[in-house]
């Protein structure tokens, strides 16, 4: 009974606690100290995350700003995403590459991005959650990110740089069919690619030239 009971009472939290989290918006979720997924200090103190985000490619500079900043402070990879709920435009998630700082190669901008997500929405996917999200990548996902993103309940996924530019300045892409885009449609999940690709590629470049660091798993 005594188990039982707790049980009721930790579903009750969380209902509690998604009522909460709804209440407020993800800048000020991400400064109350709530969130478990560690971001660099600068995503709240240099983006406005409150800003006017209406149309796509203003979702998608997001993403490449996320990106460009984590180059700039050397935070991680060239890599940002962003996540707005479809239809009220509300941000629901970011996330940049944290692969070397953390030690984790699982750390990639989307991955990081849907971790902050289920923390905001407190659900492990925003379908479970009962809403639509699109997804904005700067850059096309990997083999993992892109099974992820199905994970996730994203329903539209936009991307800017492909990954060829993400190959070209060396890094390796994973696992993934060329025919990615066509079985996610066929999945019900929107896909439109190269969204603001030059801005994305400029920040590839970057990140090229100031010497990061390439990891592929391999020495």
């Amino acid at each position: 009974m005594l188990i039982f009971s707790q049980l009721i009472l930790g579903l009750n939290d969380s209902h509690a606690m998604q009522t909460y989290m709804n209440q407020m918006s993800l800048s000020q979720f991400l400064t109350s100290g709530k969130c478990k997924v560690v971001l660099p200090d600068w995503v709240t103190r240099k983006v406005d995350l409150e800003a006017d985000f209406s149309t796509n490619e203003a979702r998608m500079r997001l993403a490449i700003l996320l990106s460009g900043l984590n180059v700039e402070h050397k935070t991680g990879g060239p890599f940002g995403s962003a996540i707005f709920e479809l239809g009220r435009g509300r941000l629901v998630g970011v996330g940049v590459n944290l692969v070397v700082p953390s030690f984790d190669p699982t750390a990639h901008g989307e991955i990081t991005a849907f971790r902050v997500m289920g923390e905001y929405l407190q659900s492990f996917s925003a379908a479970q959650a009962g809403l639509q999200v699109v997804l904005y990548s700067s850059a096309e996902p990997c083999g993992m990110c892109r099974t992820g993103t199905i994970w996730a309940g994203v329903a539209q996924l936009y991307f800017a740089a492909t990954s060829r530019d993400v190959e070209d300045i060396g890094f390796n892409e994973g696992v993934k069919e060329r025919s990615w885009p066509a079985q996610f449609r066929q999945l019900g999940i929107h896909v439109e690619g190269t969204l603001l690709r030059h801005e994305a590629v400029a920040v590839l470049d970057q990140y090229k030239d100031g010497g990061g660091v390439v990891y592929n798993g391999k020495p």
